[in-house]
């Protein structure tokens, strides 16, 4: 199995808040999933921040990339009480991950420090930023896998929604109905089918073996698996492929709406 490679750039970089480190620093990331000459060799920049951070992404000059991006892939670790720990969101040679400050209860049972009053004010300026400049973006389309209840953890938990989101895996049902394994692997080599390129099924299942940051799922993983998503609609006929699966659609849900019942319209 391919080695992750990882190497650390001085880009950009602002102070943080108290709570997250005092730079922000561009990793590399060399992508270890698919052998093909167009992909075989890339890298991935990815930065990541925290939603206490001083400066909102809507000041950072990240969302710019983003807006001449149409194809965004997303992904999210968990905490073990189901809340969304971390969220990438990547395009062909680009990545953030944002960690987000949990309210819920730690694994000890113990309640995490509140939020000072100037974090909470951070906190909803992230949230408002994620939200209009990239997740619900008036073009433009979300790419994941098992992106549906990634889409309700991420409105119960943190408030925000997402729009023309494509549940990866749910393209399998529709072109045979009987055939209801979810496994990102499977989904993966169905789509690529026979193109020319080589799939590195170790790798794959290694990038998706694990849920939760305790269980060992390291950031790393969590951005290949972003940027998986979205090479599988903008390669060959990923698009047409795609393209019929049902959008989710959390922007437009009443706030009223059950999980049972999101979960139910929009799990293939």
């Amino acid at each position: 199995m391919a080695t992750l490679t990882t190497t650390m750039t001085d880009s950009a970089v602002e102070p943080q808040a108290k709570r997250a480190a005092s730079t922000v620093k561009a990793s590399t990331l060399r992508q270890t999933l698919v052998v093909n000459p167009a992909v075989g060799n890339l890298e991935i920049q990815y930065v990541q921040y925290s939603n206490v951070d001083d400066k909102p992404i809507g000041k950072t000059g990240v969302a710019k990339m983003f807006q001449h991006s149409p194809v965004a892939g997303v992904a999210a670790s968990y905490l073990d009480n189901g809340r969304i720990d971390r969220l990438a969101i990547s395009t062909m040679e680009k990545c953030i991950v944002v960690k987000f400050h949990n309210q819920g209860r730690r694994p000890d049972g113990s309640n995490p420090p509140a939020l000072e009053p100037a974090e909470q004010v951070r906190v909803a300026a992230w949230s408002t930023a994620l939200q209009s400049l990239i997740l619900c973006r008036n073009s433009g389309v979300l790419l994941g896998f098992d992106l549906a209840p990634l889409a309700m953890s991420l409105y119960r938990a943190h408030g925000i929604r997402l729009a023309n989101g494509v549940d990866i895996q749910s393209f399998l049902a529709l072109e045979d109905p009987g055939d209801r394994d979810r496994r990102p692997l499977h989904a993966i080599q169905t789509l690529l089918g026979e193109a020319d390129m080589k799939i590195h099924t170790d790798n794959i299942a290694y990038a998706f073996r694990n849920a939760t940051q305790r269980a060992g799922l390291t950031v790393q993983q969590l951005v290949q698996r972003a940027w998986m998503a979205q090479f599988l609609y903008t390669y060959q006929n990923g698009a047409s492929t795609l393209d019929p699966v049902k959008r989710i659609d959390t922007n437009s849900m009443p706030n009223t709406v059950s999980y049972l019942f999101f979960m139910l319209v929009n799990s293939g």
